[in-house]
């Protein structure tokens, strides 16, 4: 019973805005140099707001690479909804980008997700899952299509089986 409720609050805990206290905003520096003089350097900065926050990266290589990872979060509390958009370059110059809203059901949540990539081509990913407390059972079910657009999917059932409470 003690991992249901585990599951139901991480999940309630994921989608519910008034959970969360306001992120906090920072910058972060990092310079790094490894093996045969290789390294990089990376610039992090936060704005955290009421709802969520936007954080900016830029990387570069000390070889004059360069990458960048934009990434958003706003939590809406009336809607129980989180949504996440995230968009950047790679060090080989390609771009991506994606996006996904989680959603508070009545028994857990839902999280739907489409993804780009560089040539345009959309993947997605839809996750259900439900939390049944009396049989103590979680079931995620999750379906994902591709870039290449062949179709996969799962279910995964979750019973405990100690008796525990």
């Amino acid at each position: 019973m003690k991992q249901v409720l585990l599951v139901l609050t991480i999940a309630a805990a994921t989608v519910a805005g008034a959970a969360h206290a306001e992120r906090r905003s920072f910058t972060t520096d990092v310079s790094r140099v490894g093996a045969e003089g290789r390294g990089y350097s990376r610039h992090t900065e936060q704005v955290g707001t009421a709802t969520g926050f936007s954080r900016q990266s830029a990387l570069t290589t000390n070889g004059g690479k360069t990458a960048s990872r934009a990434v958003s979060v706003d939590n809406d509390a009336a809607a129980q909804t989180r949504t996440r958009a995230v968009e950047g370059t790679r060090l080989n110059g390609n771009s991506y980008s994606g996006q996904s809203t989680t959603a508070r059901t009545d028994d857990g949540y839902t999280r739907n997700g489409s993804y780009t990539n560089a040539a345009g081509q959309t993947a997605t990913r839809d996750v259900d899952v439900s939390v049944d407390a009396e049989a103590q059972s979680l079931t995620k079910s999750k379906s994902v299509t591709g870039f290449n657009g062949e179709t996969h999917s799962s279910t995964v059932v979750r019973t405990r089986t100690d008796g525990a409470e």
